[in-house]
């Protein structure tokens, strides 16, 4: 049974959801009690994967993850990264500075603001597939600047979210990836590469990960109606308390 490292990414700001995230991080939003970080650490036990750590990349409000999460849940233990270039980078700096765990390890790596089905989680995490991602192919409440996701018969080729978009997308792309330790190290130089890069100093993960599918099989699974929800802006809060209060 392979043993994962959990990196989950919950550095930014959360500009769109403004004045909510002042003093709350969004990936520490209540829902039905439990903050949405700790939904996603249920969602790991519930996946019974041999999980080693979990490693929370922070930034704003930092020391609010610690206090309310703490450094052991459920079993699972809790490591903490601190950004100290939140405000000004993207989630490529932040995963970068998880190198470390990602040139040794197999993983498992997440942005920190959704909320996922439990048994999106188990689909993922008990795949067939070495290295593969979930792919949601409901477009109907897609927004402007969605990551969109590219690929034939089960397997991606891109994500982006840079318009003009090509045509006939499979759906909406997450970053939630379960990677191989050869696929995680191969990740960790895209990361470098593109962060040594021209451009703005606010560079994502789509092109590094896109870069990766370009070396490495990275299969995808529909969510099939199970529901996934970013939480970017405030009416995605409310569906998922909504969601989760059901």
């Amino acid at each position: 049974m392979v043993s994962y490292r959990v990196i989950v990414m919950c550095a930014g700001v959360g500009e769109r959801l403004k004045p909510l995230t002042y003093d709350t991080p969004k990936s520490l939003f209540e829902l039905d009690g439990r903050p949405l970080l700790g939904h996603f650490l249920e969602g790991l036990v519930y996946s019974e994967a041999d999980i080693k750590s979990v490693h929370v990349i922070v930034g704003h409000l930092r020391k609010s993850f610690k206090k309310l999460i703490g450094s052991e849940y459920r079993g699972l233990k809790i490591k903490y990264l601190y950004n100290p270039l939140y405000k000004i980078t993207g989630s490529a700096h932040s995963l970068y500075l998880a190198g470390p765990i990602l040139q040794k390890n197999a993983t498992f790596i997440a942005d920190g603001d959704h909320y996922l089905h439990p048994d999106l989680f188990k689909k993922l995490m008990q795949s067939e597939y070495d290295n593969c991602t979930l792919v949601d192919p409901d477009l109907s409440t897609a927004r402007q600047r969605i990551e969109l996701a590219y690929g034939y018969k089960g397997l991606l080729s891109m994500i982006t979210y840079l318009p003009p978009y090509p045509d006939n997308p499979v759906g909406k792309a997450m970053v939630l990836f379960k990677l191989s330790k050869n696929a995680s190290n191969s990740l960790f130089t895209f990361l470098e590469k593109h962060l040594l890069e021209d451009g703005p100093a606010i560079k994502e993960t789509d092109v590094p990960l896109t870069n990766l599918m370009k070396i490495h099989d990275v299969h995808y699974h529909l969510t099939e109606g199970l529901e996934s929800i970013e939480i970017d802006f405030f009416d995605d809060y409310i569906r998922a308390k909504e969601l989760v209060f059901s």
